[in-house]
């Protein structure tokens, strides 16, 4: 718990002092700027947020039970997912996001779970 309190006063910290901009919000999720990097978070209010998905997030799709997200390099792209009910403000987001996974895999995930679709920002 004091480590979660650490992470949320840096990172409220760093949002502040930083040029960033929120491009997708989704409660209690979103998709902010920070310098150029693109990343997808749990928004814990008033300016901080933990990271779940971390820069070259390019899509992001959600519905009631899951947000989805596609996080690309300069020659790969990766997808993720987060199960809303089982997410938690407190939750390290090694448990709470699935992947990276390939692009056939993703596809065979979004089949059997049925998906929202991605959308670019």
């Amino acid at each position: 718990m004091k480590s979660l309190a650490v992470v949320m006063i840096f990172l409220s910290g760093f949002m502040h002092g930083c040029d960033s901009d929120v491009l997708w919000t989704e409660s209690p999720y979103a998709v902010v700027k920070i310098d150029n990097k693109i990343s997808l978070y749990y928004d814990l209010g008033n300016g901080n947020y933990i990271g779940r998905v971390s820069g070259g997030v390019v899509s992001v799709g959600s519905n009631k039970r899951y947000v989805v997200a596609k996080k690309c390099s300069l020659n790969d792209c990766k997808y993720y997912y987060i199960e809303r009910s089982k997410d938690d403000r407190y939750l390290n987001s090694k448990i709470a996001v699935h992947g990276p996974l390939t692009l056939s895999d993703y596809v065979e995930t979004s089949i059997r779970l049925d998906f929202p679709s991605l959308n670019e920002l």
